[in-house]
């Protein structure tokens, strides 16, 4: 099992114990962080061991928008200086994302936004992945 608590420990300050620290912590226990509710886990590249969250709401609705801006804010708050960020409005699938990624010592946090059209939707997924 993926352990957020050691992910994130890896990089916190002393004193800096946020609520978002806390969501992901409790995700060790069997909370969905952030208030998610569909989560899995998986294998990324490399065969490393992966846990995701997805959170829908209507396509390109502002409140998604406003969540992911909340939830960066929390994230970053827990895990510190973000090492990596993308956008692109012409990528195929889906119609448009936007990614925040934070690296540990002993993995990666990385939170994205992506409109989907054909499914109607804006998704907001949540991942920790253990280092390789």
């Amino acid at each position: 099992m993926i352990r957020c608590a050691v992910i994130i420990a890896g990089c916190l300050m002393a004193g800096q114990a946020q609520a978002g620290c806390s969501a992901l912590e409790a995700w060790d226990t069997g909370a969905p962080p952030f208030g998610f509710e569909t989560c899995g886990t998986g294998l990324g590249e490399g065969g490393a061991a992966f846990r995701y969250c997805m959170k829908p709401f209507a396509y390109r609705d502002p409140a998604a928008a406003a969540e992911f801006a909340r939830l960066n804010g929390e994230i970053a708050a827990c895990v510190g200086q973000q090492v990596a960020e993308g956008t692109d409005a012409l990528v195929n699938h889906p119609d448009s994302y936007d990614l925040r990624q934070y690296e540990t010592r002993t993995g990666t946090v990385s939170l994205s936004l992506k409109d989907k059209g054909a499914l109607g939707q804006t998704l907001i997924f949540l991942r920790v992945q253990e280092g390789e």
